[in-house]
């Protein structure tokens, strides 16, 4: 399940009217630009069992499995409508036979809307319903505890399955790697 969270009350935090209207927008925008985006979207929308929340605040974009600087012990999106990022965004030129993995060609700093920041972290509360144990903690010695993924390994499958082919659907380039992030602009 997927529900805007009222945040109004918090420095920075969305009038819930504005948010309300700023969150359905872009989420139809991404349902009507891509078919990728909207199977993400229906797939968080739809899940029973796990609620996560969105709230629309003056922060960076972000994904938790809680946010206490937020007050939220639940799945949570951090979002922020009016911020975009940027990233080294690289063309596809192809895919390699024996994997199917891109091969990537020229290369320019893209400016992502604030949509595509959306759709980055509906991709981690997808991963989060699919496999919850993969955003566990670490364990004493800082090694992940069985089950659960590092950072990278995390980002790399969010830009795999979600970002790269949203991205490419609304004719962006695309990130090669989570290392490509360049930051957040206004």
């Amino acid at each position: 399940m997927l529900k805007l969270l009222d945040k109004s009350t918090l420095k920075g935090g969305y009038k819930q009217t504005e948010a309300k209207k700023l969150f359905d927008a872009a989420l139809a925008s991404l349902r009507k630009s891509s078919e990728s985006a909207s199977a993400i979207i229906k797939f968080v929308e739809n899940e029973p069992k796990v609620s996560v929340g969105v709230a629309c605040i003056e922060m960076d974009g972000a994904f938790g499995s809680s946010c206490h600087a937020i007050g939220e012990l639940t799945p949570v999106i951090v979002w922020n409508p009016k911020k975009k990022f940027q990233v080294n965004g690289w063309e596809i030129t192809g895919y390699r036979k024996y994997n199917n993995s891109p091969i990537y060609g020229s290369k320019e700093i893209m400016t992502y809307p604030p949509e595509l920041v959306l759709l980055h972290e509906l991709g981690h509360a997808k991963q989060y319903i699919e496999a919850p144990d993969w955003f566990t903690k670490e364990n004493a010695g800082g090694e992940p505890t069985k089950g659960t993924k590092t950072t990278k390994q995390i980002e790399a499958d969010n830009l795999e399955r979600h970002e790269r082919p949203v991205a490419k659907e609304l004719k962006l380039k695309v990130r090669q790697s989570y290392e490509d992030y360049l930051g957040f602009v206004d």
